[in-house]
């Protein structure tokens, strides 16, 4: 489905969402803030000006409908076969991994057993395999690691909830998308007693579900495959839980790659 395609659809059916309208109102609203706040700061640094196409000076609604549109396109045919292709290679380099360790293992404990000068037949010569304890012993340990952070079980392929999530923390960013009302004015009306409060993001939670459900409905998504993004979902932290669950898992990793001891 072509840009336009897409545009024409999600338009035509946004007057009637209000919350996805509210989304959307609050994300091209954000968008011309700091499109006039980057131009004032081009001209007070005496800088050219964006040209008219760019990020800094599109028109704030088509930006945003391209993004929109870009962020949540679904793959085509040929890029769904070829992560396929990928997914079963990667699972074919990871079984002969664990099967090399199992074989590395075997043959460590084997040369350990013995004396490690080898003969040739002709008893012409001897070699000493002592270099391959370290070399091997290092390689198993280092297959391991990867292994320790690619395998995981219960582990499953990502689906459309997953496919929106990096689009939903996006909307839900505090910093990117502030409300307005920033500070809290205490009981005396002096300004030095206002009190900051915490960032809160204009853009709630079930309005950005709601954003992205019919962005992916204009995108010709199946009605049954939306149902586990109707915004009502939202009130249960679905998406939310979902995400919070991504980002503990990728502190977990971050946490398991900083504890590794680096070697020189």
């Amino acid at each position: 489905m072509t840009f336009e395609q897409w545009r024409d659809k999600f338009q035509k059916k946004l007057p009637e969402r209000k919350l996805a309208s509210q989304a959307f109102r609050a994300w091209c609203e954000h968008r011309e803030e700091f499109q006039n706040s980057a131009q004032a700061m081009l001209v007070r640094m005496c800088l050219p000006q964006s040209p008219v196409d760019s990020p800094f000076t599109a028109d704030p609604k088509t930006y945003v409908l391209r993004s929109l549109y870009r962020e949540t396109r679904p793959p085509s045919d040929e890029e769904v076969r070829q992560e396929r292709k990928r997914r079963k290679e990667d699972e074919y380099t990871l079984t002969q991994l664990e099967a090399l360790i199992t074989q590395t293992e075997d043959f460590l404990r084997h040369l350990k057993s013995r004396n490690l000068f080898v003969t040739r037949k002709d008893e012409l010569w001897s070699f000493n395999l002592s270099p391959l304890l370290g070399a091997y012993g290092d390689a198993t340990d280092r297959a391991r690691y990867a292994l320790s952070l690619l395998r995981k079980k219960h582990a499953r392929e990502p689906d459309l909830i997953d496919g929106c999530l990096w689009l939903y923390a996006d909307l839900r960013d505090p910093y990117r998308f502030p409300k307005k009302e920033a500070l809290i004015k205490g009981k005396t009306p002096a300004a030095e007693n206002s009190v900051p409060r915490k960032r809160e993001p204009a853009i709630s939670e079930t309005q950005a579900v709601a954003l992205i459900e019919l962005a992916l409905w204009a995108h010709g998504i199946n009605e049954q495959e939306l149902d586990r993004l109707n915004p009502a979902l939202a009130r249960h932290g679905t998406v939310r839980k979902r995400w919070d669950k991504r980002t503990a898992d990728v502190m977990e990793l971050l946490k398991k790659i900083s504890a590794r001891p680096r070697k020189h």
